[in-house]
């Protein structure tokens, strides 16, 4: 099956009931061929639990198909946006905005970005951050978040941006940190542009350079033999090194709580410790399940 076939497999699928079985194998067979291959530099292993993600992802378009759960109308524009821009990338605009960014910048651009707009929600689920009362109201205005998307898509070559509250995440309150899971920035979008710049200004601080350095040095450098890659979280799996090697002069907590945790001692023997343990756990695993083939 050619690449530019596949989201018109896809449509067919949805629409014809009858097919959907047969047509899915096709899909699916398609799908494991282009990304489980003797030439392709990932490991074998990372290979097929790729191609299982996706998969499984086929699979329960079928099913929700199926049930009446997604309408057909929904899910064709699900093979526009994210098959057709994202996965195979048919439209040529993004390759062109990756090769001006490459030029410009010297290394690729993000492929997605995680953007929470709001911290209101009237779920108001135990446990979680967001709610609806009156101090916590933060919610990026709808100007600034349009042009936060719009420069993703123009600057970056993004096709694929996740709504919530990762990697490159901008908070309810502007700030950009490098994932959702690492309350500490040094750039804010509103600063940002006030100051003339544009969503890519936030990816050259010193803190975000040495995230980007330490991830190439530790899982991409060497393509034979990578580092544990179940263990690929720089604040949590090596805590001691996000501190000591990551971490910027300038960079800001998102609360005190992030604060607090920043200055602790205790905090951080505990995820010294934790990060130890870790990789006597994993370690085995990555080498006799992943290496090993």
């Amino acid at each position: 099956m050619k690449t530019e076939v596949l989201s018109t497999t896809l449509i067919k699928m949805v629409n014809h009931k009858r097919l959907r079985k047969i047509l899915a194998k096709k899909i699916d067979d398609y799908i494991y061929k282009g990304i489980v291959s003797d030439q392709s530099e990932d490991l074998r292993e990372v290979q097929i639990r790729r191609y299982q993600y996706l998969s499984a992802m086929l699979a329960c378009i079928n099913k929700n198909v199926d049930k009446g759960i997604v309408s057909a109308e929904i899910l064709k524009k699900i093979v526009k946006v994210f098959v057709q821009n994202n996965l195979t990338r048919e439209d040529d605009t993004y390759t062109q905005a990756v090769r001006r960014y490459e030029q410009k910048y010297g290394e690729l651009p993000p492929t997605f970005i995680v953007v929470s707009p709001t911290q209101r929600c009237n779920l108001s689920c135990t446990g979680c951050y967001a709610d609806s009362t009156a101090r916590a109201a933060a919610t990026i205005p709808h100007f600034y978040f349009d042009r936060v998307v719009s420069e993703a898509h123009n600057l970056f070559g993004c096709r694929f941006v996740t709504i919530i509250g990762g990697y490159f995440y901008v908070d309810w309150h502007g700030n950009v940190t490098p994932c959702v899971f690492i309350p500490y920035y040094v750039d804010n979008i509103y600063n940002l542009y006030e100051n003339g710049k544009t969503l890519a200004g936030a990816l050259f601080s010193d803190f975000m350079k040495n995230g980007r350095k330490w991830q190439k040095e530790y899982g991409l450098d060497d393509s034979k033999k990578p580092k544990n890659w179940l263990m690929l979280c720089s604040i949590r799996d090596h805590y001691e090194v996000f501190r000591n090697s990551i971490m910027a002069g300038d960079i800001k907590p998102e609360d005190d709580k992030a604060k607090e945790s920043l200055e602790s001692g205790e905090y951080f023997q505990t995820l010294k410790r934790y990060d130890e343990e870790l990789h006597k756990l994993t370690e085995k695993i990555w080498e006799n399940e992943y290496l090993s083939i």
